[in-house]
């Protein structure tokens, strides 16, 4: 529940400024998430070894 309120706060906050989610691009609850060739989670953030795995292959 405590969770719920800052997700609700952080959605006031964004549509006082005008940035708008769509939702249907968005996840929520998720123990990781990929962004931008890195992997971040409550351990921290780490890169994402499928992406060093690409340029290894370039050879």
């Amino acid at each position: 529940e405590e969770y719920e309120e800052y997700f609700r706060l952080v959605l006031e906050k964004l549509r006082e400024y005008q940035f708008y989610v769509k939702f249907s691009k968005c996840e929520f609850w998720l123990f990781e998430v990929k962004f931008f060739g890195y992997v971040i989670s409550s351990g921290g953030v780490a890169v994402d070894l499928s992406n060093v795995e690409s340029v290894l292959s370039w050879k």
